[in-house]
């Protein structure tokens, strides 16, 4: 029985003890929203249970200072603009052209100098470069000059002059005409189905026991001369062979200028050896 005794007095002093424990103990009542009934939340007390030990209040943070207002700069007065002068009245001038007109090619004429200085003297402009007058149809002159620079050659190489003959020159220039508005771009010997025997005899050169011929185009920028024409063809070995010719005898010359839009000369030169 003491046993049982015993057990019983020592768990009634341990409940006692347990029930001045909690008697002791503050208790913390949880409100709405996570808050303790002192107004901290459950992080005020470290992670701890609330009914297990409450920390002790936080000191108050100090009030702040009150910040004092900085004094206001002082505004500052805008000075008051003066009136504006008056703006002296001037008198426009009248407008000056700023081209000048060439009528007809003839220059602008120069500004009078003012009074009391001496005018300088006039600048002569260069004379403009001379105009090639063109005249269509036949160039007797250029034909002319074309014996002269053919038979300069031959005797040059130890040849004989050649002849005009008028059989041979009214052949070459209707050939020359005729060739300057039929082909006017490319050289042709039988044009409209001639020969250089049927326009020869045409003409009445009869008894002839050779012919030959040389053509010739040229145009005007820049011009070929009588003697470069002579020339081109003494650097042609078939024209060189009609113009050396030691049998030929007689010649003729025509040539024509057509005053296109491009103008060209076309000359021909008839050959012709008679016993």
């Amino acid at each position: 029985m003491a046993g049982p005794l015993r057990g019983r007095r020592g768990k009634a002093a341990l409940i006692a003890l347990i029930l001045l424990t909690l008697s002791l103990a503050p208790t913390v009542a949880m409100q709405p929203g996570g808050r303790s009934s002192d107004g901290r939340s459950p992080l005020d007390y470290a992670g701890l249970r609330p009914d297990w030990v409450r920390l002790p209040p936080a000191s108050p943070a100090p009030a702040p200072a009150p910040i004092e207002p900085a004094p206001a700069a002082p505004e500052l007065q805008e000075p008051t603009p003066a009136p504006p002068e008056p703006m002296p009245t001037v008198e426009a001038a009248p407008p000056v052209p700023s081209e000048t007109i060439a009528i007809a090619g003839v220059p602008p004429l120069a500004e009078a100098p003012p009074p009391g200085t001496a005018a300088a003297p006039p600048t002569e402009s260069p004379a403009p470069p001379p105009t090639l007058a063109l005249v269509e149809g036949l160039d007797l002159a250029f034909a002319e000059a074309i014996v002269e620079a053919t038979n300069q050659a031959r005797l040059a190489n130890g040849l004989a002059p050649l002849a005009e003959h008028p059989a041979l020159v009214a052949a070459a220039q209707e050939y020359a005409d005729l060739h300057a508005h039929v082909s006017p771009d490319r050289l042709d010997h039988r044009l409209n189905g001639s020969t250089l025997d049927s326009r020869a005899e045409a003409e009445g050169h009869a008894g002839w026991t050779f012919l030959a011929e040389n053509l010739v185009w040229s145009g005007f920028q820049p011009p070929l001369s009588p003697a470069e024409a002579v020339q081109q063809w003494l650097a042609s070995p078939a024209h060189r062979d009609n113009l050396l010719n030691p049998t030929v005898n007689e010649t003729g010359v025509g040539c024509y200028v057509l005053a296109a839009e491009q103008p060209f000369r076309i000359c021909v030169q008839d050959f012709g050896a008679r016993p």
